[in-house]
C-alpha cells in the first residue's frame, strides 16, 4: 500500500522524468541519424521538443494514473494482492 500512495504522491515528478529521458533519447536518435548520413525531411527546433516533452508528459501522466488511482489498483493493494499466482 504504501508503494501505491508514494507512486500516487509523486506522479508528477515520475511523469516529468520519463517524459525528460524519452525525449532525450529522441534527440539522440535524430543526431546520430543525421550523422550517418539519412536525411530528415524537416528540421528539428526548441519548439518541436517542447511539443515532444508535453506529449510524453500527459501519456505518462495518464499511464501512471491508471496504474495507481483506479479503484481496482486501490482494493488490489488493500487486499494484499500483489498479482504473483
Amino acid at each position: 500500500m504504501l508503494a501505491l500512495l508514494e507512486l500516487r504522491r509523486n506522479r508528477c515528478r515520475y511523469a516529468l522524468v520519463f517524459a525528460v529521458s524519452a525525449a532525450g533519447f529522441a534527440v539522440i536518435a535524430l543526431r546520430f541519424a543525421v550523422a550517418v548520413g539519412i536525411d530528415l525531411p524537416l528540421a528539428i527546433n526548441a519548439g518541436h521538443l517542447l511539443l515532444t516533452l508535453a506529449v510524453l508528459f500527459v501519456a505518462a501522466w495518464i499511464q501512471i494514473g491508471e496504474a495507481a488511482c483506479t479503484k481496482g489498483a486501490v482494493r488490489r493493494a488493500l487486499l494484499g494482492d500483489d498479482g504473483e499466482i
